[in-house]
């Protein structure tokens, strides 16, 4: 479905400076990657070293069932 992101994906937005915005995009393109899948593929390795708590997780795992339903509500709604 269009415009729909994955049920285990959030959106984040935020304010970088321009200077910034463009090393990413230059990095991102000589990796091949868009610009969101580079910022994704930096942050999960700055990130690598905190550990989620199983309360964390279960969270998450509610989230992801919540878009789940969401999305196919949506469906059903637009066959309509």
């Amino acid at each position: 479905m269009p415009n729909q992101p994955k049920p285990d994906k959030a959106p984040l937005s935020f304010c970088v400076p321009m200077h910034l915005k463009k090393r990413m995009e230059r990095r991102a393109g000589q990796l091949g990657l868009s610009v969101s899948s580079f910022v994704a593929m930096t942050l999960d390795e700055a990130l690598q070293n905190v550990e989620l708590t199983s309360d964390d997780h279960r969270e998450i795992a509610e989230k992801k069932a919540r878009n789940i339903m969401r999305q196919r509500s949506f469906r059903t709604f637009n066959k309509a």
